[in-house]
C-alpha cells in the first residue's frame, strides 16, 4: 500500500472499486488494515475491506470486499498528507511481506504503491528506493529499473545515485548486462524482432574523448561484445538529440540510458501518470507507479490512478507463461 499518509491507499480504492482489474486477475493489499481505513472512511468509499492471513482467503471474500495482510504497526499521531517515521517503518515491513510472499510464490507479483525515501531512511538509513531495495533482499545483483508507457520503454544502467558517482558505477560489464537484460525483457513480452538503443553518457557521446572517454572505452566495447552475441543493439547516440528524433521515428523498442535523469526526464516528459516503473532481471515480479507519495493531494481526492492500473496490467503480463507482443 506504500505510505499510508501519501495518495497510495486512494489509488489502489478507486482500483479496486473500479473493479476492471477482475478481468485478468485478482489483487490483495499489503500495509496495516487500520492506516488503509482511515482513507477509505475519509472518502465514505463504498466497499469494505477485511484481515486476511494468505493470499488464498481473497477467493472466499465477497465482491465488495478487499482482503488486507495486516503487517501491524503503531502510529501515534497519523494525518494524511503528512510524512511519519512510524508510517515508513509499515511501509517497510509491507515491503518485506511481499518480497516473502513473492518469493515462496504465493502472489504472482508485486505492485508497489510509492513510499518516501527519506522517510523510510529515518529508520532504515540505506533505504535509496524500492528497486535497490527489494534486489538487496534477495541478494539479486544483475537487476535494472525500467520505465514503461505506450511511448517509450526506458532501462537505467545505473539507478539512484548522486552525479558525482555515476561515472565510477559504469562498467563495460553493467552495461553488456543491462543490454542483456534489456533483451531478455523483450522476449518475454513477445517481441521476435527488436531494436536497442544505448546512449552515451557524455555531452555529444564524448566528442572524440574531449568531454570523456566512457564511450570508446566502456560503452563502445559493451555494445559491440553484445552484437557479437546476436543481440540487436546500436549505439552510443548522443543522448541531446536522440529523444527528438525518436519522437518522430520511433524505431527502438527500448533505450538503455546512463544514468537516472538522462532516461527519466525524457519520459516524464511523455507519459508522467501513464508510465510505470519495472524491475528487471530479478527471479520475481515488481512493477510499481511512475510518481511519488503527492502529500500535497492527499487526502483531497484528486489522486489519478492510471499509472498503478498499468503497473498491475503489466504485472499480470509478466506473469503469464505465453505473452504476445
Amino acid at each position: 500500500m506504500g505510505d499510508a499518509g501519501g495518495i497510495g491507499p486512494e489509488i489502489i480504492s478507486k482500483i479496486f472499486m473500479a473493479g476492471t482489474y477482475k478481468k485478468f486477475c485478482n489483487i490483495l493489499v499489503i500495509g496495516n488494515k487500520k492506516l488503509f481505513d482511515h482513507t477509505v472512511e475519509k472518502y465514505n468509499f463504498n466497499f469494505h475491506t477485511k484481515t486476511i492471513e494468505v493470499p488464498e482467503e481473497i477467493y472466499n471474500l465477497k465482491d465488495n470486499t478487499l482482503g488486507i495482510i495486516d503487517v501491524g504497526g503503531v502510529v501515534s499521531n497519523f494525518e494524511l498528507g503528512k510524512p511519519s517515521k512510524e508510517v515508513g517503518e509499515i511501509a517497510l515491513k509491507s515491503i518485506d511481506k511481499a518480497i516473502q510472499l513473492a518469493i515462496n510464490k504465493s502472489i504472482d507479483g508485486i505492485v508497489t504503491a510509492p513510499v518516501n525515501k527519506e522517510v523510510i531512511a529515518l529508520s532504515y538509513k540505506n533505504f535509496i528506493g524500492h528497486t535497490e531495495y527489494i534486489a538487496q533482499k534477495i541478494n539479486a545483483t544483475n537487476f535494472n529499473m525500467m520505465m514503461v508507457s505506450n511511448k517509450m520503454k526506458v532501462v537505467l544502467v545505473t539507478t539512484h545515485l548522486a552525479i558525482k558517482d555515476i561515472t565510477k558505477n559504469i562498467t563495460k560489464e553493467k552495461v553488456i548486462q543491462t543490454i542483456r537484460n534489456s533483451r531478455d525483457i523483450l522476449q518475454k513480452l513477445g517481441y521476435k524482432k527488436y531494436r536497442i538503443a544505448v546512449l552515451a553518457l557524455n555531452p555529444h557521446a564524448g566528442d572524440g574523448g574531449l568531454f570523456g572517454n566512457e564511450e570508446e572505452k566502456i560503452i563502445k566495447p559493451a555494445i559491440n561484445q553484445a552484437i557479437d552475441e546476436g543481440i540487436y543493439v546500436e549505439g552510443p547516440f548522443v543522448p541531446d538529440t536522440f529523444f527528438h528524433e525518436y519522437n518522430k521515428i520511433p524505431i527502438y523498442d527500448i533505450i538503455i540510458a546512463m544514468y537516472h535523469d538522462q532516461g527519466l526526464i525524457p519520459f516524464k516528459m511523455e507519459s508522467f501518470n501513464t508510465g510505470i516503473n519495472v524491475t528487471i532481471g530479478l527471479p520475481i515480479i515488481r512493477t510499481s507507479v511512475d510518481h511519488g507519495t503527492a502529500y500535497q493531494i492527499a487526502g483531497k481526492g484528486k489522486a489519478n490512478p492510471r499509472s498503478l492500473f498499468e503497473a498491475l496490467k503489466f504485472a499480470v503480463m509478466l506473469s503469464n507463461d505465453n505473452v504476445e507482443n
